[in-house]
């Protein structure tokens, strides 16, 4: 059976069909009508974008013609409509689908979400105490190029831009952290007093005999808490 292609301009076409017979010279005529829809394509802003983990991304489509568009995402490779409308929103990463349809006709457009590389910064110490009346210090590592603001508690007079600070009341201590792609995250850092530890010190002779006081040139063996009674010593 034989197959013809029309292509022609949007709208309404008249065909005019003959068809002559090889053998008798006859020729049978029709005419049909034919109504040529636009064919229809889809962009989306933004086609492809790279954001912090986390961070949502409003994709838009705009189909020509535009009027009646209608929309499908999806996400690629799946047949799950995930939004029905001009505009997406996502935060998960990956590759997405829209399909637009506009009387019947249908274009579809790709767009990627990406993630930047996460980063998994830490304050150290763990356990960070303020003995006495000294202060701590406490730092935020594994976090190359990052840009950090400490906020102490209300009672301290310290701060700091850097990747350190000097604790010197106790409290919480937070630290807002910017890394070199300007995805941010907090962290934050316990900190506790505790008093000096004064161990006794002893003195002796060689005997074990308790010394306060010595002769010029005689032997004395000084002595402090023995470390299976002090776990936290050095």
């Amino acid at each position: 059976r034989p197959k013809y292609t029309f292509l022609g301009t949007a709208g309404f076409q008249q065909i005019r069909l003959n068809v002559p017979e090889s053998t008798s010279g006859c020729v049978s005529r029709d005419t049909f009508y034919l109504i040529i829809k636009p064919s229809v394509s889809v962009v989306v802003n933004p086609p492809s974008v790279t954001v912090c983990p986390g961070d949502t991304v409003s994709f838009t489509a705009a189909a020509t013609p535009s009027s009646p568009a209608i929309y499908r995402w999806y996400k690629f490779g799946q047949s799950n409509v995930l939004s029905s409308g001009a505009g997406f929103s996502a935060s998960q990463p990956g590759a997405y689908t829209v399909i637009a349809s506009v009387n019947g006709c249908k274009a579809g457009f790709n767009v990627n979400l990406g993630n930047y590389p996460a980063i998994s910064p830490r304050v150290v110490p763990d356990t960070p105490a303020i003995c006495g009346g000294s202060g701590a210090l406490l730092q935020v590592v594994d976090c190359p190029g990052c840009s950090f603001a400490w906020a102490p508690p209300p009672a301290s007079s310290t701060s700091s831009n850097n990747s350190s600070i000097i604790a010197d009341v106790p409290g919480v201590y937070e630290v807002d952290i910017l890394d070199q792609n300007n995805c941010a995250q907090s962290l934050i850092s316990q900190v506790v007093t505790r008093p000096y530890l004064i161990p006794p010190i002893i003195s002796s002779d060689i005997n074990d005999t308790v010394l306060t006081s010595i002769c010029n040139g005689r032997p004395l063996v000084i002595e402090t808490t023995p470390l299976d009674s002090c776990t936290t010593c050095t």
